[in-house]
């Protein structure tokens, strides 16, 4: 999908494409200041088999009810609807894709006076560029990458060896480093992931007795053969805080500090406290199941210029 958006004389989105873009209309919601974005589809771009990076991709998804494949194509003589979707984030970029490429028409209200909510990004007064929120892209981002492929702005991204770096007070860095090889051979999930937690040096040993406790009792376990019963007790799961999860399991309050904290802010720009179990333990899941899910990917410039297409 591509969007221009012509709020109050000025063009947001980037250069004209050749393409046909959406334009704003005129409707009720707009008269009070939120924008009407029209939504039309991009020409159709080649498939991309393995849009996830080098050795994952769709066919690799560990759920299939959280990475569905993509819908059929409309049936002939199917109904056309008109929908209406409140916010120009990501989530309703989204789905007006996924409508779009069903042959429905699609209008998208928007409050700012741009699209992409925490997947936009702007330049401050000295021209930094200020991200919204998404900066990081993990290799479990399935879904995000079929929508990035379908865009054409997949090539953006960039692939970092596998290793998480932490760089704490005083110019003190350690890693979380997944590379695991013995003779040459690539050892795989879990146990690259064991591998990782057990020499880091970001945790003291303590720390790391206490983690195994945690997350040795968790539905992460059962991941290894019976992930989507996993997946429902992890959904369970969703209204208790990570911090009270995690300690509730003998977890401690250092690791939380040193090694949860900075990967919460990550996903979410929340802390232990804030951001819930099922979220931190969904993201567990995928790294103990898949090799590369861990695997980060950074965008080849700020998302105003890599992400045009969303």
């Amino acid at each position: 999908m591509q969007v221009q958006q012509t709020i109050r004389g000025a063009r947001l989105g980037g250069p004209k494409p050749a393409a046909p873009r959406a334009v704003c209309s005129s409707g009720r919601l707009a008269r009070r200041g939120m924008p009407v974005v029209r939504a039309v589809a991009a020409p159709e771009r080649p498939s991309t088999l393995n849009v996830a990076g080098q050795d994952v991709g769709p066919k690799d998804a560990p759920l299939p009810s959280l990475f569905p494949t993509a819908p059929p194509p409309p049936a002939p003589g199917a109904p056309k609807l008109r929908v209406a979707i409140l916010g120009g984030g990501l989530a309703g970029l989204s789905t007006a894709v996924e409508l779009l490429d069903q042959g429905h028409e699609v209008d998208i209200y928007e409050g700012r006076q741009w699209v992409g909510g925490k997947v936009a990004s702007f330049k401050d007064k000295d021209g930094n560029h200020i991200e919204m929120g998404l900066h990081v892209f993990f290799g479990c981002y399935f879904n995000l990458f079929r929508l990035m492929a379908k865009c054409g702005v997949l090539e953006n991204l960039l692939l970092k060896d596998h290793t998480h770096t932490f760089c704490n007070l005083d110019g003190d860095v350690r890693e979380l480093d997944f590379r695991f090889f013995v003779n040459d051979t690539k050892i795989g999930a879990p146990f690259h992931g064991l591998k990782a937690f057990f020499t880091t040096p970001q945790l003291e040993p303590i720390d790391k007795v206490a983690n195994s406790l945690a997350l040795g009792t968790s539905p992460v376990v059962r991941a290894l053969f019976d992930p989507e019963g996993a997946m429902q007790d992890i959904r369970a799961l969703d209204n208790i805080s990570f911090t009270d999860w995690f300690k509730s399991h003998g977890g401690s309050d250092a690791s939380i500090k040193r090694m949860w904290d900075p990967i919460a802010y990550a996903l979410g720009f929340l802390d232990c406290n804030d951001i819930s179990a099922r979220c931190m333990l969904t993201i567990f899941q995928f790294f103990a199941t898949k090799t590369d899910a861990s695997v980060l990917r950074m965008l080849s410039g700020s998302p105003a210029v890599a992400v045009p297409g969303l």
